[in-house]
């Protein structure tokens, strides 16, 4: 695939592919911990370094990272994706510090939830997928329109939806040991249910 990009002029490269596992780390199958690693970790770094030499040569380009917002919302069985889209925030920050003033923009997308099959691939049916609450789901069009409007603005990091800023935002005033304990506590509660 990376061969294939070598000497085409790219644009605009958007890495978005990523998969998510619902499970204890210490449970886990780790085979599957390394795959989702290298899906939203090493390709999307493999694939930027392919195309990222030409942008710079051209002063033009745009590279585009989907994270997500379990960068700022850490909740329990999630580990191993939260921290590879932890990596892709602060990699996208990295990148923007060693890109400026050679013209080529990165942006980190965090999106909350959003109307695609990832969550249903997950485990959840779309029945489940719906506004409850605090609980609030963006369509793909939304996320994209929000992404490409943060990047005209020169913004490096997008936090999609109102309700998802609010949600990030609220979080980063708890405690961070309140938050822990309060996101154990929750996820006990929940296994007690099932």
């Amino acid at each position: 695939m990376i061969e294939g990009m070598q000497g085409k002029q790219i644009e605009i490269l958007v890495n978005n592919a990523g998969f998510g596992a619902n499970s204890l780390f210490n449970e886990c199958d780790l085979a599957v911990a390394e795959q989702l690693a290298n899906v939203n970790v090493i390709a999307p770094m493999e694939l930027i370094r392919a195309v990222l030499p030409d942008m710079v040569k051209r002063k033009s380009g745009t590279v585009i990272n989907i994270s997500s917002e379990s960068v700022y919302m850490i909740v329990p069985k999630n580990s191993v994706y939260s921290g590879a889209k932890a990596f892709v925030k602060s990699f996208t920050e990295g990148l923007h510090v060693d890109l400026i003033g050679t013209g080529v923009k990165v942006l980190a997308v965090c999106p909350g939830l959003t109307h695609t099959d990832f969550h249903e691939k997950m485990g959840m049916e779309k029945s489940r997928q719906i506004n409850k609450g605090i609980i609030s789901w963006m369509s793909p069009e939304e996320v994209v329109s929000c992404s490409l409007k943060d990047l005209q603005k020169g913004k490096v990091i997008c936090i999609p939806g109102l309700h998802t800023k609010l949600m990030t935002g609220m979080l980063s005033l708890i405690p961070q040991k309140t938050y822990y304990k309060t996101m154990h506590n929750l996820s006990q509660k929940i296994s007690s249910k099932r």
